[in-house]
């Protein structure tokens, strides 16, 4: 698709997030200044969660200067946060993110000498947040299968988006994970095809492929004729159709499955994430364990698993199904 080429990255923080030094570190000195910048590019190695807490801190300080002008980086008070997180208009989860992000970036000063007051946010207590489901959505097997035979796959971007979404949902790996494959992360090891997914905090994960997946996986690279190029992306762009030398991005693989999810006509809801969900959630329908399914998902935490565990909801419709006027 003419979409798939990502733009021009500039590896700086400021131009990336659109994003610039606030009024009141600017006005701190070159050490705040610093100190600042090596929170985002040094302290944080996710990129998602660099983002999310770049956003999060640049509000902050843009409604501080709108509420309090003048204020400085040595009178920032607990209150002043706690006001701030009260007014967001967010889910309290989103705004549990805010407090975290701002926890960090002001212990981070703290520790490098820069705030000597203490950690203003430190203080200020979180929504409460509890939820025994998550709130992401999971497709139904007959809406996977719909999904998956909607995809023309005459055309070599049909059998690379079919891969794609089948290793997801058949992996449940996460979109980033999948999106870095490179072709010598699926290989052949004791009669069977595996997944070597790079996950989150540089951990490495690997998935045997089921026979589905490993059908579609062999179709695809059988006619992107890229076997060989084993360090070459795995999943990769392809402007007008043909095939580049660029991986496929993050963003362009949630445009690709929105489009797919609008000819198949099923809900706009679908992403990246829901095609995670739907592999645990099947996964545990059929049988699996949460902590069968927890080391699938590379969850570090088996209460993350438990989210997707929807399970019970049979048994409240089964329930409810029996009051009958």
């Amino acid at each position: 698709m003419k979409g798939e080429m990502e733009p021009k990255k500039n590896t700086s923080l400021t131009i990336r997030e659109g994003f610039v030094l606030p009024r009141i570190i600017s006005e701190e000195g070159q050490k705040a200044q610093g100190a600042f910048i090596n929170f985002f590019t040094a302290s944080i190695e996710n990129a998602n969660t660099r983002r999310a807490y770049a956003r999060a801190v640049r509000d902050f300080f843009e409604w501080l200067d709108v509420r309090r002008a003048g204020t400085t980086l040595g009178d920032i008070q607990p209150f002043m946060v706690a006001a701030f997180i009260k007014q967001l208009p967010s889910s309290p989860r989103s705004k549990q993110q805010y407090i975290s992000a701002l926890r960090m970036l002001f212990g981070f000063l703290v520790e490098k000498g820069v705030l000597s007051a203490g950690n203003p946010a430190l203080d200020v207590k979180p929504p409460r947040f509890s939820a025994r489901e998550g709130t992401t959505r999971a497709l139904s097997p007959t809406q996977v299968r719909t999904l998956l035979d909607s995809i023309d796959t005459s055309a070599l971007i049909g059998l690379r988006d079919r891969a794609l979404i089948g290793l997801m949902l058949y992996t449940v790996a996460r979109i980033g994970a999948a999106a870095r494959m490179r072709v010598r992360d699926y290989y052949e090891e004791n009669d069977m095809w595996v997944c070597r997914l790079h996950e989150k905090a540089g951990k490495l994960h690997l998935v045997p492929a089921n026979h589905v997946l490993e059908g579609y996986m062999h179709e695809y690279l059988d006619a992107a004729g890229i076997w060989e190029e084993k360090n070459s992306p795995l999943f990769r762009s392809m402007p007008h159709k043909q095939m580049s030398g660029t991986r496929l991005f993050e963003q362009n693989a949630l445009d690709m499955i929105k489009r797919r999810a609008k000819k198949a006509e099923l809900p706009d809801w679908i992403s990246n994430h829901v095609c995670r969900a739907t592999g645990i959630t099947r996964f545990l329908e059929t049988g699996g364990t949460l902590e069968e399914a927890a080391n699938l998902a590379n969850h570090a935490d088996m209460r993350t698993t438990r989210i997707y565990d929807k399970r019970d909801r049979i048994i409240r419709r089964t329930s409810v199904e029996r009051i009958v006027y």
